[in-house]
């Protein structure tokens, strides 16, 4: 009798043995499929370029290239913003760009932002931006926008050297954070000095 408990139990504990076998190969293969999954998804993600206008459309970013078209529309729209200004709207247009900056250089963008706009309140300036170039770098993310500019205060054009107009150029860095939003991570401008001349 003990002979055959014993061959009993051998044949419980084997049966027992085959199935958690069974059960971890498919633990096993289970695993490996979504390791699989994982790694091809995180592989080929895709960004998506959020549109500075409510109408348009995202637009999918593969390769870590963004869309060309999408790239000049943020470049028009953040020069729009920041050289097409006036005393009355300045406040309120340049804070339309703050949701656009990376929050490592929030603090400095606005407050730039900022001293710019205080300096056309005071002066009571307006001020029209004419693009002649949009040059987009997608490897260091820069997009630089030249163009002319002219100033005016009371009606009349500041001028310097017989000449309404100055040269100004427009340097964004931007990032796509989080794989999904246009990040401006530093914004400059660079242009001549002007004197005042009536």
């Amino acid at each position: 009798m003990e002979k055959k408990e014993y061959e009993n139990d051998l044949d419980q504990h084997k049966f027992k043995y085959n199935k958690m076998v069974v059960v971890n190969i498919i633990q096993l293969i289970v695993i490996v499929v979504l390791t699989g999954a994982i790694l091809f998804f995180a592989m080929n993600q895709k960004t998506i370029l959020k549109s500075p206008f409510p109408t348009n459309k995202d637009e999918i970013v593969s390769g870590g290239f963004e869309d060309i078209e999408k790239l000049n529309q943020f470049a028009y729209y953040i020069s729009s913003l920041t050289q097409n200004i006036t005393y009355a709207n300045a406040n309120e247009q340049l804070l339309h760009i703050l949701p656009l900056v990376e929050s490592n250089n929030f603090d400095m963008v606005k407050k730039n932002l900022q001293l710019e706009a205080r300096y056309i309140i005071r002066n009571k300036i307006t001020q029209i931006f004419y693009v002649s170039s949009v040059d987009i770098n997608q490897k260091t993310k820069t997009i630089t926008i030249k163009g002319i500019r002219e100033r005016r205060v009371n009606g009349q054009t500041l001028k310097s050297n017989n000449n309404g107009y100055e040269t100004v150029t427009l340097r964004i860095d931007y990032m796509v954070k989080y794989g999904t939003y246009f990040r401006i991570k530093n914004l400059g401008v660079e242009k001549k000095k002007w004197k005042k001349q009536y």
